[in-house]
């Protein structure tokens, strides 16, 4: 075996030490590294916000003491009164948002983001936790989510840019108002409503007993969009516990989307109860101790008549307006009238007639001799009679169908009736009810007393048949626009909350 020469040796030496000494050298390296917690677990994760499943969470930054993130839901449902808060890692579920850094969010449709603010009470250079949710959905209040789970690094001040500010979309509330709720409007049907388009809101009274007050001379609420323009709104009737209004929304509602907007609160005492449609809230003639006095119903609707006024009518022959109708008129003692005479009637422009539109009315049946008309302004159409036989018509071009039988038992004649008509692709088509509802409530009622006539007019009209002296009355008139395939957006109301 042969020896180890001495330069053999003498180098495997130098070798080693060389790269002993740099192994030393990186050692006490790492060492001091460790030490300053650079390998520490919570120093290899930057900002993060991870999202549960159901919901959107990203872009988030740490500064200063601030947390931002772009946060949203996409559970399928929707959801409104949105507060979002950050619950620190170690502390219990929570069962509100109340004591938690927070932020509004106002409404959150399902598949919408927000980018959203927190400011935190440490400015630690790390910090963990979970951003919760405490919203309204559908007929439940006050639920709360896990929405995601944040790891946050750098919560100190830098030079870096200033983080989004939060995104409120909360209103601009109208001046006066205290507290206020919102209120999703939802157009489920594949088209859009028209624009403008009148909607019935019913509120559940025991839902607001602590916020809302009516009574027919006074009323402390009102309706109003995001960016607190008031809307004009229109109470119908205040009945077993539901108070029905109608809403004319100027820009109508998308198809297959929804829109909010809210109603307002005033203290109990004050009286927003208004005639002029653009401030408060106005009501059905008769529901006030003076008649009309607060009768907004020519700035919600299409066309209008209460009875306060005969404006927009034109009266042929012995035709015209009435302070002392039949009793049991709905709409109080004013009404329209015409002579069961030739060439008595009343017309009026039925604006929006060019697009599907309803019209409804109560009417005294008289010795069954009702008719309403669609025809030009010299007298010609297409009309369609409430009963009877025989005609003398206005004009030579009229067509009509009656109906084959009176809707009731009894006599159809000295009886107050509930008529709609709904004006849909050029085709009228009129329902009756004997039951003195809610307007809207009579269509579909009574399918086989219906008729069926072509559009083919601008006008509106009623008219006393050429059968006798008897007088024909008509007793609140609307006209509205027709929702999509006859179906009412559906409307949700949230919870309550302070204006501040």
């Amino acid at each position: 075996m042969p020896e180890i020469t001495q330069p053999k040796a003498q180098s495997a030496m130098e070798y080693l030490m060389t790269y002993g000494w740099a192994i030393l050298i990186i050692a006490i390296v790492l060492a001091a590294l460790f030490s300053l917690g650079i390998f520490s677990s919570g120093s290899l994760i930057g900002t993060t916000c991870i999202a549960n499943s159901g919901f959107l969470c990203g872009t988030p930054i740490a500064h200063g003491t601030t947390f931002t993130a772009s946060i949203g839901q996409a559970t399928g449902a929707q959801w409104t009164n949105v507060v979002l808060c950050f619950v620190p890692n170690g502390a219990p579920a929570p069962s509100s948002c109340s004591g938690y850094p927070s932020v509004t969010a106002g409404n959150l449709q399902s598949g919408e983001s927000g980018t959203f603010s927190f400011t935190l009470s440490s400015s630690s250079p790390t910090a963990s936790g979970y951003i919760w949710a405490q919203y309204d959905e559908a007929t439940y209040t006050g639920l709360m989510s896990e929405v995601a789970t944040v790891t946050m690094k750098g919560l100190t001040p830098s030079s870096s840019s200033t983080p989004t500010s939060s995104t409120s979309t909360g209103p601009t509330i109208p001046s006066g108002i205290a507290y206020y709720a919102n209120v999703v409007i939802t157009n489920s049907q594949s088209s859009a409503t028209p624009a403008p388009f009148q909607q019935e809101v019913q509120i559940p009274e025991s839902d607001y007993s602590n916020y809302i007050s009516y009574n027919g001379v006074s009323a402390n609420f009102e309706f109003f969009s995001s960016s607190g323009s008031v809307i004009p709104a229109w109470i119908e009737s205040n009945s077993s516990g539901t108070l029905t209004a109608w809403l004319n929304i100027a820009g109508g509602i998308p198809a297959s989307n929804s829109i909010t907007v809210y109603l307002g609160f005033a203290p109990k005492s004050t009286n927003l109860l208004s005639s002029s449609g653009t401030s408060g809230i106005g009501e059905a003639p008769q529901l006030s101790s003076t008649y009309a006095q607060y009768d907004d119903g020519a700035s919600v609707f299409l066309n209008y008549y209460s009875g306060a006024s005969s404006s927009g009518w034109t009266i042929a022959g012995t035709a015209g307006q009435t302070t002392s109708a039949p009793s049991g008129a709905p709409f109080g003692t004013n009404a329209l009238y015409a002579l069961n005479s030739i060439a008595n009637y009343l017309y009026t422009v039925a604006n929006g007639q060019s697009t599907n539109m309803i019209i409804e009315y109560y009417t005294y049946i008289n010795r069954l001799n009702d008719v309403f008309f669609l025809e030009n302004s010299g007298g010609s159409g297409q009309m369609a009679r409430q009963g009877g036989t025989g005609w003398y018509g206005l004009a030579a071009t009229q067509s009509w169908t009656e109906w084959s039988g009176p809707p009731d038992s009894g006599s159809w004649s000295g009886e107050w009736v509930l008529v709609g008509i709904t004006v849909v692709d050029g085709s009228a088509t009129q329902y009756l009810s004997t039951t003195l509802g809610d307007y809207g409530s009579e269509l579909g009622q009574n399918p086989s007393n219906t008729y069926t006539v072509s559009n083919n007019g601008n006008y509106f009209g009623l008219i006393g048949d050429a059968d006798g002296s008897s007088y024909e009355y008509w007793n609140g008139v609307i006209i509205r626009a027709y929702p999509p395939n006859g179906v009412m957006p559906s409307v949700t109301f949230g919870s309550a909350a302070a204006s501040s």
